[in-house]
């Protein structure tokens, strides 16, 4: 069982915190409520979420870079607690009007609300492991379970937008704010590696 408030809670929140340019504007997480029911602990076990929601309910987190700093950058990451995964987002999402293949969606990393987030695919079995979905676009698959989605998520510090230098990787194609991702991440965090990064994605890739 892994303890996911010191794993992934204070790794990503300690060097923000630690780092002088950047200020948290939000901060939120609630440990685990262990009263599930047996019908979220079913769905839970079905979509393989137990390996967070074991130690956390949810986990919320948004910071910037202060204003006088010279690099203009943010980091945000929203995972929801159960009930609101367990909701029917398909008419919220379009799947019963004009995005039928959006059906069975369900918001697990709300990181931009209104603008973007990453999540599952309920009851769809064409639809394995985690999906970014950038609204009013199309759902990219991520090829990551739930881990590991948490474990980039550590390295990358939900710096806006990271998903999208996984979709680079896969489609060799240019997409938007991954060029800041690898040039700013090294300066905001200098542990952090791009290399590194892919290739640790590599290692968790679920197509392979």
């Amino acid at each position: 069982m892994k303890d996911w408030i010191k794993e992934l809670y204070s790794p990503i929140y300690t060097p923000i915190l630690e780092n002088k340019n950047l200020y948290v504007s939000e901060v939120k997480y609630e440990p685990s409520k262990n009263k599930y029911t047996s019908e979220e602990l079913k769905f839970i076990d079905e979509n393989g979420l137990d390996i967070f929601y074991q130690s956390l309910e949810l986990l919320k987190l948004h910071w910037k870079t202060l204003d006088k700093y010279e690099i203009k950058a943010q980091g945000s990451f929203d995972i929801y607690p159960i009930d609101k995964l367990m909701y029917d987002w398909d008419e919220d999402f379009g799947a019963n009007d004009w995005a039928p293949d959006m059906k069975g969606f369900r918001p697990l990393d709300m990181f931009f609300e209104s603008n973007g987030c990453v999540g599952f695919f309920v009851n769809r079995s064409d639809k394995k492991g985690l999906y970014l979905y950038a609204f009013e676009g199309d759902t990219e698959p991520l090829h990551l379970n739930f881990e590991g989605y948490l474990k980039l998520l550590i390295e990358s510090k939900g710096f806006g937008w990271w998903q999208n230098s996984i979709v680079e990787i896969l489609t060799k194609e240019s997409q938007p704010n991954v060029h800041s991702f690898k040039e700013y991440m090294p300066k905001l965090f200098p542990n952090f590696n791009y290399e590194s990064f892919v290739e640790l994605y590599e290692s968790l890739r679920i197509d392979k």
